[in-house]
């Protein structure tokens, strides 16, 4: 069975980086150092996803927009779309302007929607991925953002997913009325970034759902590219599946991101702190650590005992001090007693059996 998992978004947004011409054609990338094309298409075939649909700025009528298509070989899994962000760090910029005033790019925004919509139309019952690095993902939660506040029924299955890596900000009219009238959604959009990535730096940062930061020592401009996120990010992290058969098994999954997320966005926000290990900062670290440790072989449990994650986030906030540790370790207390609820329900539904209900974590 196919397996949508954050490697392999990563992968799909590193591979609209390689769509060029008017036929849509990959190139290959023979510079050292750089991830080849054919490993990138090794590691969605291994997915056991494929490529079905592409279009890039050098076909006919274009107006900029390179995005692709990626489909499981079964049924049930999602369907990934990715946009491409910009080519070069110069023209990050530039289009960061573009996306901060407001004057140009409106038809890009445009397009890119189409081709979601496109692709809903294709598979109205399928879960999708919008996927994005740099200014792809900005079109990814821009894109996320209408989807949700022009269909009712989406806010309802939350069936689009987002996530972007080192993103360009974003800010629009349908993600404000989002966030005032269904803030909760936003827990389907994750944003990954290096904590020293120049672009997801900027002053503006503006981004819709949770932020996870991993720590690197690679400069300002070199922790902006792919290739330098696919070296840091950890494989436990990388391995981490997106999206389910079922809303519990989803839930369950967002979960288990948000906990190894968790752990290292908070070494990320204590990182620099020269005199941490003489406060409170090392000590809360090594207590969320050992707990989010835990935590993780719970859910990975089968089935998951969300009981005892519960206890052990409650035994770690009353261990911890201060209000980012607390604020953190609360975010993932409320996740799990909701899929605890969710699960509960699922159990007592009449029309699953408990063998059937247990399918949502497998």
């Amino acid at each position: 069975m196919p397996k949508c998992t954050i490697g392999l978004l990563l992968s799909a947004a590193h591979i609209a980086y390689r769509i060029v011409g008017k036929d849509n054609n990959l190139r290959e990338e023979p510079r050292e150092g750089y991830v080849s094309t054919a490993q990138l298409m090794a590691d969605i075939s291994n997915s056991g996803y494929l490529i079905t649909e592409k279009t890039n700025a050098d076909v006919a009528l274009s107006n900029g927009l390179t995005a692709v298509r990626l489909e499981p070989l079964d049924n049930e899994s999602p369907i990934i779309i990715s946009f491409r962000g910009s080519d070069s760090l110069r023209d990050v910029f530039s289009d960061l302007y573009v996306i901060l005033t407001g004057t140009v790019g409106r038809k890009l925004q445009e397009d890119a929607f189409s081709f979601f919509k496109e692709t809903k139309k294709a598979f109205p019952n399928r879960e999708i991925i919008l996927v994005g690095h740099s200014l792809g993902g900005h079109l990814a939660q821009h894109v996320g953002a209408i989807a949700y506040a022009e269909d009712p029924d989406l806010i309802k299955s939350r069936s689009i997913h987002v996530r972007t890596f080192n993103t360009a900000p974003v800010d629009s009219r349908h993600g404000r009325w989002l966030k005032d009238k269904h803030p909760s959604i936003f827990t389907q959009f994750c944003n990954y970034r290096l904590d020293r990535d120049v672009v997801s730096q900027t002053p503006v940062k503006q981004y819709y759902g949770n932020t996870f930061s991993f720590c690197t020592e690679k400069g300002r401009f070199a922790a902006h590219p792919l290739r330098a996120m696919r070296e840091v990010i950890p494989n436990s992290v990388q391995n981490l599946e997106i999206g389910g058969t079922n809303k519990v098994q989803r839930d369950l999954n967002t979960l288990k991101e948000a906990v190894l997320g968790i752990k290292e966005a908070y070494a990320a926000h204590i990182k620099g702190q020269w005199f941490s290990k003489f406060r409170m900062g090392s000590k809360n670290k090594k207590i969320i650590d050992e707990t989010l440790d835990l935590v993780t072989k719970e859910l990975n449990e089968d089935p998951p005992d969300l009981g005892t994650a519960k206890v052990l986030l409650k035994l770690a906030r009353l261990g911890t001090h201060g209000a980012t540790s607390h604020e953190c370790l609360k975010f993932l207390l409320e996740d799990v007693e909701y899929v605890q609820k969710e699960y509960k329900e699922l159990l007592a539904s009449s029309s699953v059996s408990s063998e059937n209900a247990y399918e949502f974590h497998r």
